[in-house]
């Protein structure tokens, strides 16, 4: 297991982020490509980009990242087109830090598997239809977020992510 931290600014702050992981960290301009498990894990891309390449699993498109200034600044300008745009933040009382290699299972609201992915960075931007889905969210650490989402035709989600901090991480 080994940790890997990443600093950029977000406005007039500079934000860290702290990953312990056990596989290898997908780098800005990675892409990400299907496991044997049917997720997504981090896997080699040809050249670097500063928006990463929009991948795809079965009919759902999905992009994600955020890691450095310019890669983050390219994700943004991106999140208006996804109708789900996830974003993945670990609370410290007045302080937060955003989140990578963050699992993420969307089921539509009858339970069918809609997608299955591990987020390169604290940004996941999904294009999905119109529907009522289920979205749970897990950490490195075992820590789980589930929330309710309803996508209305044409319309648009940000929905922020937000692990409290665990006493372990003090």
């Amino acid at each position: 297991m080994w940790t890997r931290i990443w600093t950029w600014p977000v406005g007039l702050l500079f934000v860290s982020c702290v990953s312990f992981a056990q596989e290898p960290v997908a780098e800005a301009g990675e892409q990400m490509a299907p496991s044997a498990s049917g997720c997504v894990a981090p896997g080699p891309e040809s050249a670097p980009q500063a928006l990463p390449e929009v991948q795809q699993l079965g009919a759902v498109r999905f992009v994600t990242g955020g890691i450095g200034v310019d890669e983050a600044r390219a994700m943004l300008g991106e999140r208006a087109k996804y109708p789900l745009a996830m974003t993945f933040v670990q609370s410290y009382g007045d302080k937060s830090q955003f989140l990578a290699h963050i699992l993420v299972e969307i089921r539509r609201d009858d339970g069918t598997p809609v997608l299955c992915a591990t987020s390169s960075g604290p940004y996941l931007f999904v294009d999905l239809p119109a529907g009522r889905y289920h979205v749970a969210a897990t950490t490195d650490g075992g820590r789980l977020i589930e929330r309710k989402v309803n996508l209305a035709a044409g319309g648009h989600v940000d929905l922020t992510l937000v692990w409290p901090a665990s006493a372990a991480a003090h």
